[in-house]
């Protein structure tokens, strides 16, 4: 639908549209828009680059949008990002390094669960990262912690569930509780780590 005949939009959900091949341009337009849901929207190939324009947007859900060409430039308004299931070729094509240099700067919640990344896919450069508050890279085939979450301050929860290749938690900072169900290569662990197998804080 073209956008243009409701500038007010301030929540736009499309949940499980399998029609949904591509979004109007005209929601580059929507300067209140603050949510965006297009969680198993299964045919979904593009998102607007002129969604960069999108100031107010606060939370971008991607969830299981698993033919999505490539993910759109930094919105930097983002706080919770969610783009779960969605391998690292996909989002970001062609790049093997670091995925953390494309993602906005001001999160607070980012969930990368089951996007197939490897140690490789994290950098060590925190700056754009520093705000976050909770991180899920559950099911992901990550071997140690990686380095860029030593940085992260304001860490409050950390979800590596299900991660199986996972070995150590060595050097992980001070945080309120890190969930590690089903690491079943798990060897090295910080004492500080609350244990949780039975909650998921990700919901």
């Amino acid at each position: 639908m073209d956008f243009s005949y409701c500038p007010n939009l301030e929540e736009l959900i499309l949940v499980d549209c399998g029609t949904l091949l591509d979004v109007h341009e005209s929601i580059g337009n929507l300067e209140r828009l603050v949510y965006l849901n297009l969680e198993d929207c299964k045919n979904l190939r593009m998102l607007p680059k002129n969604m960069c324009m999108l100031n107010s947007l606060e939370t971008l859900i991607l969830s299981g949008c698993s033919n999505l060409d490539e993910m759109t430039k930094k919105m930097e308004s983002l706080k919770m990002l969610e783009t779960d299931g969605i391998p690292r070729s996909e989002l970001w094509p062609g790049r093997s390094s670091s995925i953390l240099t494309y993602l906005p700067c001001y999160l607070v919640k980012l969930s990368l669960r089951s996007c197939n990344l490897s140690d490789d896919a994290f950098a060590t450069d925190l700056s754009n990262l520093s705000t976050v508050r909770s991180l899920d890279l559950d099911s992901n085939p990550i071997c140690s912690l990686p380095v860029f979450i030593k940085g992260l301050t304001k860490l409050e929860m950390l979800s590596f569930n299900y991660c199986r290749r996972l070995e150590s938690l060595v050097g992980l900072p001070k945080t309120d509780a890190v969930f590690v169900l089903g690491c079943t290569s798990l060897k090295k662990r910080n004492i500080s780590i609350l244990w949780v197998e039975s909650v998921d804080p990700f919901g």
